[in-house]
């Protein structure tokens, strides 16, 4: 500025007056921080605050938009004095897989700009995990069947994703499977290219009514998500169907017996009174209509006499049981052993072994002694009668298919008759009351009736063979009105064997539910489920 003043008519002077102010100029006035290493890679960018002014620059402070990407260094001094400069730091710290962009803002004294605003960016390299669906629900899935879920694991990063570790954890008890991922990926680690994924399979395959849950947890380097989870659930299964089947107690079913007759030489009289009488016994099988064998062994020899199976086909039973009985004769070994030889008959490769042509797996399998004289067998094995009869079980499927009776001598001091004396039956006593068969004396007048007894014991029926396969867990038996408990289900017969036969002429009901028919309801559920999202 100039200013004249005049003095008198031509007499003037000139005197310039100069203008004080700061001028702030900061350079760059931007800056790119370009593609940063997000996992763990850091850069630097520096600022100049000058003072291009004629007076002293006072600085207020800095201010940054996004202090979570980018910091900033403190400034050295907040004056400047003209021609001074100071500067100051950004620095850039990505986290993830993205373009960032924030402004600096410098504010001074400065009145013709107070605030002078920088534009600061950069770019993140990272992995970025992405798991889908992260929640999915199951619709209703019938129990025997299963659903499957395809769970994707995908790098939508730009930097390769390096998956480290898969867990998978399920609910009690377990209705969920995993897939083999790493047959079809190979072993872990992954490393997944930006833009590819991975598949992971989960299976459901409900097994009960109650609700269900299963999760994976994924670790990765995703430097912002390490550890990703992806839960399914499953409210409940449900049952195809539920099915009654009604049993009628007729007193049949299939038999095999395996007599096992002492052929010592105090046993004529005994053997004839076998012979006589064996027609009760027979009776109650023909007259049922039942599938029956019946084959004899002696307590001296584990081989069928005569080779011979009697069966329910046979032209003339009761005249074949007489010609086997005459046969036996009592010209064998003072030492009965009828629990060593009933043994030795069941093995593999002899006679009376499981599966042959007298012993059928789906039969029940029946042993009855008769015999005048205490078991011998420990002359020939330390089996006990315990073991005989673990033995016997074992024929079987289940405990309810076996059975043993016997025809002996009093427990537990003998009997006398018109016969002679008989010693009491030990070891057969023993083995029928383990088996919770009937141990009648061998000095009875009537054995006609003391057969009949046992072949109707014998041919009861304790096996209801079902139609359908039920879900064990649902099955209710009902015999009479009664609810029962005294079964169990078989699984390789798929049938109910009672452990006491009901009634003749009781009606027993059977009620469980059905598997799914998985072809139709694997269709069904496919469209049922639910992401949550």
């Amino acid at each position: 500025m100039t200013i004249f003043s005049l003095n008198g008519c031509s007499d003037y002077s000139v005197a310039e007056i100069i203008e004080y102010a700061p001028e702030i100029v900061v350079e760059p006035s931007s800056h790119s921080f370009g593609n940063i290493d997000a996992q763990g890679g850091t850069a630097t960018g520096a600022f100049t605050i000058t003072n291009v002014g004629n007076a002293t620059l006072h600085l207020g402070d800095l201010e940054l938009s996004n202090e979570e990407t980018f910091s900033l260094s403190e400034l050295a001094t907040e004056e400047l004095e003209p021609a001074e400069s100071t500067s100051f730091e950004v620095t850039f710290d990505p986290h993830t897989y993205e373009f960032y962009i924030a402004n600096v803002k410098v504010h001074s004294n400065d009145e013709e700009d107070p605030t002078i605003t920088l534009p600061i960016f950069g770019s993140g390299d990272a992995p970025v995990i992405n798991v889908t669906p992260d929640a999915y629900e199951f619709g209703d899935v019938v129990i025997g069947c299963d659903d499957e879920l395809e769970v994707h694991i995908e790098n939508v990063g730009n930097v390769d994703l390096q998956v480290s570790n898969i867990d998978f954890f399920a609910s009690l008890p377990v209705d969920f499977a995993i897939g083999d991922y790493e047959y079809e990926f190979g072993a872990l680690p992954w490393y997944i290219a930006p833009g590819l994924q991975h598949t992971i399979r989960i299976f459901y395959e409900p097994l009960d009514l109650v609700s269900d849950g299963s999760w994976l947890e994924i670790t990765s380097n995703d430097p912002i998500n390490p550890v990703v989870n992806a839960n399914q659930d499953a409210l409940n299964g449900a049952y195809a169907g539920y099915i009654t089947e009604n049993f009628e107690q007729l007193g049949t079913v299939k038999t095999d017996i395996l007599f096992v007759i002492d052929n010592s030489g105090s046993m004529s009289r005994n053997q004839t009174n076998l012979k006589n009488n064996f027609d009760f016994f027979i009776n109650v099988f023909t007259a049922a209509a039942a599938d029956f064998q019946i084959a004899f062994i002696t307590t001296d020899s584990e081989e069928f006499v005569m080779g011979a199976i009697v069966t329910n086909v046979s032209t003339d039973p009761i005249g074949e049981v007489e010609d086997i009985i005459d046969e036996i004769g009592t010209s064998g070994s003072p030492l009965e052993a009828g629990l060593y030889y009933a043994y030795r008959a069941m093995q593999a490769g002899a006679e009376a072994e499981a599966g042959g042509t007298f012993s059928r797996h789906d039969s029940k399998l029946v042993v009855i002694y008769v015999s005048d004289e205490e078991d011998f067998s420990p002359n020939f094995s330390s089996m006990s009668p315990v073991d005989y009869a673990n033995e016997l079980r074992s024929q079987r499927s289940s405990n309810a298919l076996v059975g043993a009776h016997a025809v002996a001598g009093d427990h537990p001091s003998g009997c006398s008759s018109t016969n002679g004396y008989a010693q009491y039956g030990e070891g057969y006593y023993d083995i029928v009351t383990e088996l919770a068969g009937t141990f009648m004396s061998i000095c009875t007048t009537d054995w006609g009736e003391q057969l009949d007894t046992i072949a109707r014991e014998t041919i009861a029926s304790q096996i209801y063979y079902l139609s359908n396969d039920p879900i064990k867990e649902t099955i209710e038996v009902v015999t009479d009105g009664t609810t029962s408990t005294d079964w169990e289900y078989d699984e390789v017969l798929n049938a109910i064997v009672f452990t006491i036969p009901p009634d003749e002429g009781s009606s027993t009901d059977v009620t469980y539910a059905i598997w799914g028919d998985c072809d139709e309801e694997i269709g069904d559920t496919a469209d049922t489920g639910d992401t949550g999202q």
